[in-house]
């Protein structure tokens, strides 16, 4: 892909999504490389990262409990998350690919809020379970539309 100006870590990312030609591939991919150097996708990046980390060792995840869910920002993430399927689906419908990934950024912001504000290993086993199902849902509903883990980023591109 580098001759289309793609950039690997980018088409690793898109590769293992459903797509339906190889122009769909290349189109999904240059949406994505289109957003590589923006802070708000950036930050999504390292969000995701960090979602996938903290459950890395886990494969097993108990049932989403929404009634254990905290006012705040834990309950807005899951909130944000019941609609960002929705929203990315009807993109994905339309073959708009930058639409879809403006969803990702702006539920990225959810994602921050939510390390800034909540102790996903806190003490209590239950919650901390049910926060571990709530980053799985997460995770799982990201790589249906790209493996951001695999996207390649300069911690100092980020301003402070």
């Amino acid at each position: 892909m580098k001759e289309l100006g793609i950039a690997y870590d980018v088409v690793a990312a898109v590769m293992h999504t459903t797509y339906s030609s190889l122009d769909d591939l290349i189109a999904r991919a240059r949406a994505l490389d289109a957003l590589k150097k923006e802070e708000s996708f950036i930050r999504l990046v390292i969000g995701f990262k960090r979602v996938a980390n903290i459950i890395a060792d886990n494969s097993l995840f108990e049932n989403l409990n929404p009634s254990l869910l905290e006012a705040g920002a834990e309950t807005e993430l899951y909130n944000g998350l019941l609609g960002l399927s929705g929203d990315i689906s009807r993109a994905l419908t339309e073959l708009d690919y930058a639409s879809a990934l403006a969803h990702l950024v702006r539920y990225g912001k959810l994602i921050d809020t939510f390390f800034d504000d909540v102790l996903v290993n806190c003490e209590d086993a239950v919650l901390r379970a049910n926060r571990y199902a709530l980053l799985a849902k997460i995770k799982a509903e990201f790589l249906l539309r790209a493996d951001l883990s695999l996207i390649v980023v300069d911690n100092e591109q980020i301003g402070e």
